[in-house]
């Protein structure tokens, strides 16, 4: 989310950002082997929040180690239709915004207001913004889900438009394309 916020409002932004506890990477088995060779790990377990992923903590292997690093950690292939972004001026593969709407849609479609719903939630409406400014039409948001999932996409919207009212959410999307979205998710029960 933060590199798409980058791509939309500069490097800048990411000295205000609410604070990523975790770096989403993709690789092979000998990525892991790596990591495993220059880090201690702490802990290896199926993710919480992302199906097909594991969440992998690591601790540096110095005398005085730095802080603990959470890898979200997919094997296999990105199902997350990489696009290239620049962060600093160097280009890197960053899973779409499309296919983040997607993968986090289920994460913000319910009422609760937990810590961890109340992220995706922002994310996602953050994640609208950063696709209605890259002009990706609202239909193009939901090309391509399956109805379960474009149902999750319409009620993480209902649920997620009280922080766009009470300004939880730093960067929305016009009432205009909230309003073609719901006009067409409406459909899908």
């Amino acid at each position: 989310v933060l590199t798409h916020l980058m791509s939309v409002l500069g490097e800048k932004i990411a000295l205000t950002w609410r604070g990523s506890t975790d770096i989403d990477l993709y690789g092979t088995k000998r990525v892991i082997q790596v990591l495993k060779g220059e880090y201690t790990v702490a802990s290896d377990m199926q993710s919480p929040n992302l199906r097909n992923k594991r969440t992998i903590k690591l601790v540096t292997n110095e005398e005085r180690p730095e802080q603990e690093v959470r890898l979200e950690f997919s094997l296999g292939q990105n199902q997350y239709q990489p696009i290239e972004r620049r962060v600093f001026k160097i280009p890197v593969r960053v899973a779409s915004v499309t296919s983040l709407i997607k993968s986090k849609a289920p994460l913000a479609a319910t009422a609760d207001e937990d810590p961890e719903h109340l992220k995706q939630k922002i994310d996602v409406f953050n994640l609208l913004w950063v696709a209605e400014h890259d002009g990706i039409k609202p239909r193009e948001v939901y090309q391509g889900m399956v109805q379960g999932e474009r149902v999750a996409l319409r009620e993480a919207i209902n649920y997620g438009s009280n922080l766009v009212r009470n300004k939880r959410v730093n960067f929305a999307p016009s009432t205009e394309y909230i309003d073609l979205l719901k006009r067409d998710l409406k459909k899908y029960k």
